[in-house]
Order: C-alpha cells, then structure tokens, then sequence
C-alpha cells in the first residue's frame, strides 16, 4: 500500500469520525416494537427546537402474534403538518410478500416483519408557542438516565416520556380495531440542550 493510499485512508476515518459526533438536531431516529397490546420504543425521539422542518425516522419490528393493518398518526402539541414516506422498494424481487403503505396506513403486516417510515414535521405554531411544549419535556437528567442503560429508558424515565397530556408521539394504530401498538414520544428540547441521541 503506498503513501498516498495510507493517507486517503486515514483522512477517510477521520471524516467519518467526525460525522458520527456531530448530531444534525432536526432530525431523529426511532427504534420500536409493534405488537398487540401496545408497543414500546427505545427511547424519544429528541428534537431541538427553534426549526421550521423536522425529520423522523421510525424502524419497526412486528412481534409475534400480530398481523393486520396499521394507521400512522402524528398526535399532540405542538400542532404538525405531517408528510409520511416508507421505505417499499421501487422493484420487490423477494420471492416473499412485504407489507405496503398507502396514505398513512401500512397494510399486510406479519410477525416478524421490518418496516422504516420517513415522517416530515412542520410545526403550525411559532417559536415562542413551541417553548411552552419544550418547558413540559422530562428533565435532562431522566432522557440521560435512558443512554447509560443501552438506549433503554429507565421506568421513570419512561413515564415522564409520555405522562404529560397533549404530548407530541408518533403512533400506530390496529385499523379494525383501534389498539395501540406503538407509541414513538417527540421531545422538543432547548437548542441549547445537551442530550444527544446519536445512532
């Protein structure tokens, strides 16, 4: 391996180094279970405040025994406009059936299966009415608590995650008869804030 291949390699894992520090703050990512009774995720999604556009991405496994169809609902305050994309392959080669998405719905889904959903937000309300709905977020300490754990979130964490009425959760419904399955918290957090949920 000569010098100029030694350098490019060593600039290459710099870069790449670099980027997993850096944390772009209007963006997050999900990972949850999708099963009858309720699902759970790992943790919030964490979301800096002060940004005209957010993007989620929630990953999903469906564990045993459910199977069905699946609405996606952007729920609590701040109000959003929400723009749902999945992640189906322009050309399914697989020999086995995949579930599909239309409109907001996810329909076929198996146990065992793996879905990704892209979920655009725009907030309707302005920077000052969003700040209201950042001072109800759980206290740093708590979302902290959940990264020394492996990403799980601690019990108290968790109920402060999802106590407060009106709180913003991504969330997916059984079509036929209304059950939860997944619950995904948003937290919107001071631009200043600390917390890092980096994958």
């Amino acid at each position: 391996m000569n010098l100029k291949n030694i350098l490019l390699f060593c600039a290459a894992v710099l870069l790449s180094l670099v980027a997993a520090k850096y944390r772009f703050n209007d963006s997050a990512h999900s990972i949850g279970l999708i099963k009858a009774g309720g699902g759970e995720a790992r943790h919030p999604a964490v979301l800096a405040d002060g940004y005209s556009r957010y993007t989620l991405i929630a990953t999903a496994a469906v564990i045993p025994p459910y199977r069905g169809d699946a609405r996606v609902a952007v729920e609590g305050l701040p109000e959003m406009d929400a723009t749902l994309y999945s992640g189906d392959p322009a050309i399914d080669l697989s020999p086995y059936p995949h579930p599909t998405f239309h409109g907001d719905t996810f329909y076929g889904l198996q146990p065992r299966d793996r879905i990704a959903l892209w979920v655009v937000l725009k907030p309707k309300t302005a920077r000052r009415a969003m700040a209201s709905a950042v001072t109800a977020s759980p206290p740093a300490s708590s979302l902290d608590d959940c990264c020394l754990t492996g990403g799980e979130l601690k019990p108290a964490a968790a109920a402060a995650a999802t106590a407060a009425p009106g709180r913003p959760q991504l969330a997916f419904y059984d079509v036929k008869s209304g059950q939860r399955l997944l619950n995904v918290p948003i937290v919107f957090r001071g631009e200043g804030g600390s917390h890092d949920h980096s994958h």
